[in-house]
């Protein structure tokens, strides 16, 4: 997807270790792993230029990644919606998402923060050694 601006690869990593951070914050998730891949995969369908669910069916990924990115569903999605709530300001259904995960959100603007720091450096990294 090298066509594609950098900044779409820059929010699928923010997203991806957001999400991670999130899991490990709350009870309701086995493998903050699990979490951060489905982050990284939020925005494959732009990436691809292609419908999710086709994006979907040509990775082998677990029911729960597939669920959480094709339907909405699960407690996948939950962490997603979190992600998505964050990125647009939307500070109520953050709140509602946070909840439902049982997570303080308090701890949550320093999550963030790290997520895109990581991400930032992440993509310095790439960048430089593609020029």
């Amino acid at each position: 997807a090298s066509d594609k601006p950098p900044e779409l690869m820059a929010m699928s990593l923010t997203r991806a270790r957001f999400a991670e951070g999130l899991a490990l914050e709350s009870v309701k998730f086995e493998d903050s792993s699990v979490a951060f891949l489905t982050g990284m995969l939020s925005l494959i369908d732009t990436i691809l230029g292609e419908d999710m669910s086709e994006a979907m069916d040509k990775l082998p990924l677990s029911a729960d990644i597939k669920q959480a990115l094709i339907s909405g569903d699960g407690v996948l999605a939950h962490a997603l919606n979190v992600a998505r709530a964050y990125e647009a300001s939307d500070w109520d259904v953050a709140k509602k998402e946070l909840a439902f995960l049982a997570i303080d959100e308090l701890k949550i603007p320093k999550i963030y923060h790290d997520a895109v720091q990581w991400s930032n450096e992440q993509m310095e990294f790439i960048l430089s050694t593609h020029h």
